[in-house]
């Protein structure tokens, strides 16, 4: 379940930030380019790898079932799994693949938090509060962001989200490793600025019997305009 939740608020990560600085125009115009327009206009590969299982799947906007699986560890998926997997994304985005992560990602960063941590003649980094909401609130105030924009594009690079220490956001529950990390890209020379990967780890212990120890990365891939695509 908390695997599920973290590949939902990831795959579109789009913080809301104010912050009354010199950076805050140049903030605000890279987090704009950040949004989920590219969503209704493009198609895509999704390369996923958990558990050392691969499995390539298509995102197409045109169709009622959005992601389409393609293969498992290179073998054309069975009916059953087709289904499984178009439900797993279900949950995945709430069943809206826009609006469910926008609420998401509203709460990720607390509101004036960020601050400039590096500045080098290629980027700017900064770091800042993950916030969440209802009982997540909690377990991501324990956890450390980082946001890197590059000079050269004034695009987002990579957001990652980590925890420094070892921590127990509530009784019986201990977290070892938290790390999140997606990176960005731009399409072609004027297009949006999407996700190009995510690196999505942990591992906890529950009630100091359950180990938990999942281990997600996703590549994405062959983006193509609808328009175009055909």
């Amino acid at each position: 379940m908390m695997l599920t939740r973290v590949i939902g608020l990831c795959i579109a990560i789009i913080p809301i930030i104010a912050i009354g600085s010199d950076y805050d125009e140049m903030l605000q115009n890279a987090l704009a380019q950040l949004n989920n327009d590219y969503l209704e206009n493009w198609t895509f590969n999704e390369e996923r790898i958990v558990d050392g299982v691969v499995t390539e799947a298509q995102y197409d906007p045109r169709f009622k079932d959005k992601w389409q699986l393609q293969s498992i560890q290179g073998k054309s998926p069975t009916p059953e799994e087709r289904k499984k997997f178009v439900q797993g994304k279900i949950k995945e985005t709430g069943g809206d693949v826009g609006q469910e992560q926008r609420r998401d990602l509203k709460s990720l960063v607390t509101l004036k938090s960020l601050e400039l941590i590096e500045e080098s003649e290629e980027y700017w980094l900064f770091d800042f509060i993950p916030d969440g909401e209802g009982e997540n609130r909690k377990f991501m105030a324990l956890l450390h962001g980082e946001l890197k924009i590059s000079k050269q594009s004034l695009t987002i690079d990579y957001i990652d989200v980590r925890n420094e220490t070892i921590i127990k956001p509530r009784l019986g529950f201990r977290v070892d490793e938290f790390f999140s990390r997606i990176e960005f890209t731009r399409l072609k020379n004027s297009g949006p600025v999407v996700p190009s990967s995510i690196d999505f780890r942990i591992r906890a212990k529950a009630l100091g019997m359950v180990n938990i120890d999942e281990k997600i990365v996703l590549t994405y891939r062959n983006y193509q305009n609808v328009e175009e695509a055909y």
